[in-house]
């Protein structure tokens, strides 16, 4: 540690200040790199409701079977530790675990926890973390940092500021009427249903995969209705893949989605599978999707976001299996079409129109609760969090013309309604998709910790140099006076 951080630390403590706003997985996965990384004294304050860090919504779920979508010998925490996790899983589980196994969620949520309390205590003394319970409701900034106010009335004075919020459940209403959705994203979608009556899930993707379950480890008899507009459910994780490619593909055939489509059949005659495929271009996502135009990633979203995503969000095959056997048992029904019509009947049930794919059928249905699993509300003017609706109420924060997500430079930067990078305010997580795309997996969010946390210690060293090394006027008596820096 140099001279004048020393000096600092002991006249006023930590040096710097960061607020991590979110304490799921990727608040503390910032927080980690960042204690691995600090050379002077820093306060970090982790702003989570949660008693429990590095859970969020992902990680929290106590459904034993809700695994991971991913084997445990990709999930380390560190990127420059891969076999991390698979050491901590032979430390702390009780059943042998290997690297293809998948693992319950709730575990890899413990794995966060115990990882950031690990290098906390590791930490120089001169480290200071603090956990507030409580909700940032909004932002303001004086004197080249930024206070953050927490719904207790509580502010923060904070160097920079992290906005690690992760995904997002909203209330939405179907066919303009007044017949509610529950979010399957919140904690109240299964509370007080009837276990004899039929549900409807709106979706097929891996939300409609975790609901499904959830309904089954419940003990729900009733039946489980399922619709999308493309009828897929989510493709299974190979244990083999047929085929990989041995080297990341050129980007100059991946202009436009046009090209990418191209691609993508090439290799299919070629003999390789969806999987494998998609795990060849998320080498170089963020590449690719930073070089097309909005008309690009607009036709893409049209276009082929439904089979990247089914080939992307794969399923592990013990879940795969529980899947079918619902299915083909009759309790979990498949609809391919979209909701045509929802009202609400004298005895209190919710009748549903569907109409299906090519519009020459319909399909009517009576279900007791209908819940959204199309997945986290990607458009943030529509979140209902104070603390982003202040955001881009100011015009410190500004969404992509796609809704995907926030406007980010390639540093985690906020952008403003000025198209100015912020030097303040950061995200990091699935708020980055307009700039990055994949932007939800650990593998991607680790390396985004890691660069960020890498930028954040630097830049706020080599400020706090300047700041401490210019002149600070002040008056006494009348008189003037320079203080000489430190």
């Amino acid at each position: 540690m140099n001279s004048l951080a020393l000096r600092l630390a002991r006249r006023r403590g930590p040096t710097a200040t960061i607020a991590i706003v979110g304490g799921g997985a990727s608040g503390a996965l910032l927080a980690i790199q960042l204690m691995r990384r600090a050379t002077y004294p820093l306060k970090i304050v982790l702003i989570e409701p949660r008693a429990n860090l590095g859970g969020g919504i992902a990680y929290s779920t106590q459904f034993a079977a809700h695994l991971l979508n991913v084997p445990a010998g990709q999930m380390s925490a560190l990127p420059d530790e891969p076999d991390h996790f698979l050491r901590w899983l032979h430390k702390n589980a009780s059943i042998g675990y290997g690297p293809e196994s998948f693992v319950r969620r709730s575990m890899y949520g413990d794995y966060l926890g115990d990882t950031l309390y690990e290098h906390q205590g590791q930490a120089s003394r001169l480290l200071a973390i603090d956990h507030y319970r409580t909700r940032a409701t909004r932002v303001e900034m004086s004197d080249g940092g930024v206070r953050v106010w927490l719904r207790n009335d509580i502010g923060i004075v904070a160097d920079r500021v992290v906005l690690s919020l992760g995904h997002h459940s909203t209330t939405k209403l179907l066919a303009n009427n007044d017949v509610p959705t529950f979010s399957s994203w919140s904690e109240s979608a299964l509370d007080d249903l009837n276990p004899a009556e039929p549900v409807l899930l709106i979706g097929t993707g891996l939300t409609a995969v975790d609901t499904a379950l959830a309904l089954d480890e419940m003990g729900h008899r009733g039946l489980i209705h399922a619709v999308s507009r493309h009828g897929k459910w989510p493709q299974v994780y190979p244990v083999r893949s047929k085929r990989r490619a041995s080297k990341a593909p050129q980007l100059d055939g991946l202009i436009s989605a046009r090209g990418l489509l191209r691609f993508i059949r090439n290799l299919v005659r070629k003999g390789q599978d969806g999987p494998s495929i998609v795990d060849l271009l998320r080498v170089n996502s963020s590449s690719i999707w930073g070089s097309w135009s909005i008309e690009e990633r607009s036709r893409f979203l049209r276009h082929l976001r439904t089979y990247w995503e089914v080939h992307r969000h794969r399923m592990p095959p013990e879940i795969a299996r529980k899947i079918d056997e619902m299915r083909w048992t009759g309790r979990l029904l498949l609809h391919t079409g979209r909701i045509k019509r929802v009202s609400r009947v004298a005895d209190g049930s919710i009748a549903v129109r569907i109409a299906l794919r090519g519009g020459l059928d319909e399909c009517d249905l009576r279900v007791s609760r209908i819940i959204d699993c199309s997945g986290p509300e990607s458009d943030y003017r529509r979140w209902s969090d104070p603390l982003i609706a202040e955001l881009l109420k100011s015009g410190l924060a500004k969404v992509d013309s796609l809704a995907v997500g926030l406007l980010t430079d390639d540093l985690g930067a906020l952008i403003d309604t000025s198209e100015r990078s912020s030097h303040l305010l950061f995200a990091i997580g699935p708020a980055r998709r307009a700039t990055l795309w994949e932007s939800t997996a650990i593998g991607e969010i680790r390396q985004q910790a890691a660069s960020l946390a890498n930028h954040l210690i630097g830049d706020l060293l080599t400020s706090t140099k300047a700041r401490e090394q210019q002149p600070v006027a002040s008056r006494v008596d009348g008189r003037e006076l320079t203080n000489a820096p430190v």
